[in-house]
């Protein structure tokens, strides 16, 4: 298998992702790696192994090598507390760096407080369980009946994140732009630019309209 997702932990989050991921394929280009029992129905490739065992990392089963995207999940089992599942969420994508450095990860995280340490093993995108929850909840809080805008963002049912590289536009004859031509590209296309992502992987949400953006750089928008 190759450009595959490999999903470290089966949990109602895993489910729901692979549901919602297969709205935009027909492709079933998953592989679960878990402890838990997969329910057989889901047609989903899946073994049950323990995958803090680098050995199992290791296996070519997996074929993390030519995999696409690596997502570790939250997996609780008897008797685990938050602690003990965020450390092991650590070693998971310690081992799959060590064996794999090139390969993306993302890790989901439940106490920030626990894993200090994830941002040092150069994980690539990090999720944190209880600030998103308690972030959505402040904002609801404060912007009532702004949680549907959040879910329209953050599922591909409504109004859908995007990317397009800068130099694929047709602002590309210029080596360099400025966020402010940007938006005004978004008028021209239907939609709204809402930051960007650098070469380096460094994410810029809203900058100014005078900042300047290399010609590789990945844009972010709402249509």
């Amino acid at each position: 298998m190759k450009n595959h997702i490999v999903f470290f932990g089966y949990t109602s989050a895993a489910q729901a992702a692979i549901e919602e991921l297969r709205l935009d394929s027909d492709e079933n280009n998953f592989i679960i790696v878990t402890k838990n029992k997969v329910p057989h129905e889901n047609d989903i490739q899946h073994y049950e192994m323990d995958f803090l065992n680098i050995k199992n990392i290791r296996d070519r089963k997996l074929s993390l090598s030519n995999c696409k995207i690596c997502v570790v999940f939250s997996e609780f089992h008897d008797n685990d507390d938050a602690r003990i599942v965020d450390m092991n969420t650590v070693l998971t994508v310690y081992n799959i760096k060590k064996e794999f450095p090139d390969i993306h990860i993302i890790s989901e995280i439940i106490d920030t407080e626990n894993t200090t340490i994830i941002k040092d093993l150069n994980c690539d995108d990090i999720i944190y369980k209880e600030t998103l929850d308690a972030s959505l909840i402040v904002n609801s809080i404060l912007h009532p009946n702004i949680s549907s805008i959040f879910y329209d963002l953050l599922t591909n049912k409504g109004k859908v994140l995007n990317e397009i590289v800068l130099k694929d536009t047709i602002l590309k004859n210029n080596q360099k732009n400025s966020f402010k031509e940007v938006r005004e590209l978004g008028l021209e296309m239907d939609c709204t630019f809402i930051g960007y992502i650098s070469s380096d992987k460094k994410s810029v949400l809203m900058p100014k309209n005078s900042e300047i953006l290399e010609n590789d750089s990945r844009l972010i928008y709402i249509e």
